[in-house]
């Protein structure tokens, strides 16, 4: 059904793609790995690696989620122009 209402129906799976995929995959897993063991480390050494370690794969996941999301929403907006 949702093929007959959308024309392009890649873009659209592009842009779920872009974020489901990194929200499951990169967000999610290092927030519950620091939620998780950041109450068990010993050292305050563990706990700042800990910290560090997991809020850098966050950024990263947070930043392919709204470059993929942006550039998802270009093609769809961009597409969009041309049929009018």
């Amino acid at each position: 059904m949702l093929a007959s209402i959308v024309q392009k129906l890649e873009l659209i799976i592009s842009l779920v793609g872009a974020i489901t995929s990194s929200s499951i995959a990169i967000i999610i897993p290092s927030t519950l790995h620091l939620i998780t063991f950041y109450g068990q480390s010993s050292s305050i050494y563990q706990k700042y690696w800990l910290l560090i370690k997991n809020l850098i794969i966050m950024l990263i996941g947070w930043s392919g989620f709204f470059l993929g999301s942006y550039y998802s929403l270009c093609d769809i907006i961009g597409y969009n122009q041309q049929q009018r």
